[in-house]
Formats: structure tokens, sequence, C-alpha cells
């Protein structure tokens, strides 16, 4: 919808179109390359899986000859050891037919060992697909931010540029009127020489924040869009913690490990097999057999290595699992600690920005009047910039803190923007 309606305003000879967060991520979702490529690879997997389903579909074959033979073979797998078969020829010149009906199972491999770890696969699979879907949002969000970020510092230099360029005129007036020194002249026009080179490097840094977002959200480079969102501080969300994607993988992950050391165990035993099958000739004459075998491998045998790595993998898979869920349980607490001090951070902040701007109208009027020097004032206008710029990027850092708080716990961040944030 959104690429639509962008098309309708470059046609229609608009210069500009805004977009905030949530306009933003959605476009992403829809226009990216790099959340298409997420897209295509979770369907391979999707479609890998339907394949592994597929092998206990019964298979039919068919085959027929200009010598009037025609047969059927039909086979299906029905457990891990297990396996059923059904031929049927006809002879059409002789006017004969011959069936068998074949079946056979090993004692041990009883389950569908293969066809649960395929279905495990999946499932870490989707979950997989979740995650990558909430880092990408979030990279889409940083990348956001940071231009909004370095375009807010933009501003701040062309606010500061035209406050250098006011005490430049102040400071040439003071020396024709023989109140000031050149001293002051020649600083004040330093400073607003450096203020107008920052203001180049700046529009540089801001242009490449610009094509690197729209590279990443699949916006074309001469797309000329407004970038917008709502900055404010954002109060720490009270949110029910949910299992999240990288525990549930981790988890399935280890049942994954421990059916593949069930197969070790499984394997090291002698194989031992029942199978048997009913014959009936061109003659319509039936005939059946059955018979139970046992066969294991002497001396270069290496299932019982086998077994022993494999349970070696089961306690590496326990260890990475327990160590991922505390590692989880760290990294909520650490977000819910900053989350508390935040608010206390960014209220100092703004009220250094307010005393700031106070001291720095305060220092121009003082010049003005030849009460402080050109480099208190300097002072004065570099302590607003630093303060003007750290307030804002807190109230950015805190937006992201935030959203990262609410991925840590589970929670859905496409959701949480779309309902929260401007």
């Amino acid at each position: 919808m959104i690429r639509i309606i962008l098309v309708f305003m470059i046609c229609f000879g608009f210069s500009t179109f805004s977009m905030n967060l949530k306009d933003t991520v959605d476009f992403a979702l829809k226009n990216s390359p790099e959340f298409r490529k997420i897209e295509i690879n979770h369907r391979k997997s999707v479609l890998n899986y339907i394949k592994e389903k597929k092998a206990f579909i019964p298979t039919f074959s068919f085959y027929a000859n200009d010598s009037d033979i025609r047969s059927l073979d039909i086979r299906q797998k029905i457990s891990e050891g297990g396996s059923l078969s059904f031929d049927y020829t006809k002879d059409i010149s002789a006017d004969s037919t011959t069936k068998s009906l074949s079946y056979s199972q090993s004692l041990w491999k009883w389950k569908d060992n293969s066809g649960i770890i395929s279905e495990l696969n999946y499932k870490i699979s989707e979950a997989s697909f979740i995650q990558q879907k909430k880092n990408f949002i979030l990279r889409v969000v940083r990348s956001m931010l940071s231009f909004i970020k370095s375009r807010e510092r933009l501003n701040i230099e062309e606010n500061s540029s035209v406050r250098w360029k006011r005490s430049y005129d102040y400071a040439v007036a003071r020396y024709e009127a023989g109140s000031a020194n050149k001293f002051d002249v020649i600083n004040a026009k330093l400073n607003l020489m450096n203020s107008t080179n920052s203001i180049l490097s700046q529009k540089d840094s801001v242009e490449n924040e610009r094509l690197g977002l729209n590279k990443l959200i699949g916006l074309d480079f001469n797309e000329n869009i407004t970038f917008e969102v709502d900055i404010k501080f954002i109060k720490s969300p009270i949110i029910i913690k949910k299992k999240r994607e990288d525990i549930l993988m981790s988890e399935l992950s280890l049942k994954v490990s421990e059916i593949q050391n069930e197969n070790s165990e499984i394997n090291k035993k002698p194989d031992i097999k029942y199978s048997g099958n009913k014959n009936e000739d061109k003659n319509g004459n039936t005939s059946s057999s059955s018979a139970v075998s046992m066969s294991f491998e002497l001396g270069k045998s290496t299932d019982s290595i086998n077994l022993d790595i494999s349970e070696l993998n089961l306690e590496l898979a326990s260890i990475a699992h327990l160590d991922l869920v505390k590692n989880v349980e760290l990294e909520i607490r650490n977000f819910e600690n900053r989350l508390k001090t935040n608010s206390q951070s960014i209220n100092i902040k703004e009220e250094n920005l307010k005393n700031s701007e106070e001291n720095l109208k305060f220092s121009e009027i003082s010049f003005q009047k030849g009460l402080i020097s050109f480099i208190d004032m300097q002072d004065a206008q570099e302590k607003f910039n630093s303060e003007k710029q750290q307030y804002f990027n807190a109230l950015i850092d805190n937006i992201m803190l935030v959203l990262d708080y609410v991925k840590a716990c589970g929670e859905d961040v496409e959701k949480y923007i779309y309902e929260n944030i401007n």
C-alpha cells in the first residue's frame, strides 16, 4: 500500500512524503531485499519439511512394454525400520497374473525417529524465522533512529552557525566601536568557519545514513522521503514474559540430541529384523514365508564410539540450554535495571539542557554588553550544543532500550511498535 502511495506521490509531482516508524517497518517488511531473503529461506525450510513428510506417502510405480507385460509396484514406509510393499504383474498375452506382498520390521526401530527429528527441525526453523523477523525490525528501527540522530545533529549545527554568525557580527560591531580587541573578531570568525565546515561534514553523514536506511528497507535512493518519529520519553512497559524463540529453539535442539542419542543406543544393539511375504503365482497358487534375522558387526564396529560421542553431544546441548536460560534471565534483568535508572538520567539531561539554554541566552546578552569575553560566550554555546544533543540522543536511546526489552521478554516487537510508537 505504501509503495502504491509513493508511486502516486511521485507521478503527481509531490516532492516529499513522510513515513513514521510504523510505516517504515511495514514498508521494509514488504519491500526489503534483506527481509525477502529471510522469507525465501523460511519457505525453503517449509518445502523441505513437506518433502520429508512425503516419505510416509505410498509410492506407486507402473511399468508397461510392447510384450503385453504390465506391472504395478506399491511401497509404503510404516516406521523407522519397517516397510510394506505390494507387487502386481500381468501378462496380457498369456492371460496370467502374479502377486506379491512383503513386510519387514526391525525389532528396535518401531518409532519414526527421523520423522520426529524432521518435525522438530521444522519447529526450529519456524521459531528461527520469527526471531530473524524481530531482529530485522530492530535493525530497521536502529537505522531509522540513527538517521534521525544524525539529522538532529545537523539541525543543531545549523542553529549553532546562526548564533556564531550573530556573535561574529557583535564582535565586529564592538571592535569597530573600540570596545573589543581584534582577538574576539578573529576568534568569532574562526568559530563561524568551523561551524560551516561541521555543517558540510554533517550533511554528508545525514546523506549516508539516509542511503543506508533506503537500501535496508528497499526504497529507491532517489525517492525523497521524510522519516519522522515522535521523539519522547517512553515509560518502562509492564510485560508478561513469554518464552523466547531462542529458548524454544534450544529446547527443541536438546530434544533432537536426545533422539540422536537414542538412535546411537539402538545402533549399538544387534539388528534383529522380522520379514514376511506372501506370493500368488500365475496359476493362482499361494505361498507364504517369514523369517527372523539378526546381524551385528565385530572387530571394526564404531557404534560403541558413536554412542559415546552422542552422549557427549547430548551433555553439551544440555549445558548450552541451561547457559542460554541464565543468559536470557541476566539480559532481562540488565534491561530492567537500565530502564529503572534511565528515567532519572533523562530528567537530569533535560534539566541540564534548560540550564545550558538559559546560560547561553544570558552569555549572549552579557557579551553584547561587554560584560564577558568571547571565550566565555563560546563556552556557553558549546555546552548548550552538547546538552541538546545528549538529551535528544537519550530520548532516542530510550526508545531503542524499550524495544530491546520488549524483544528480550519474548513479546511481539512489531505489534508493540504499531500500538505504542508513532
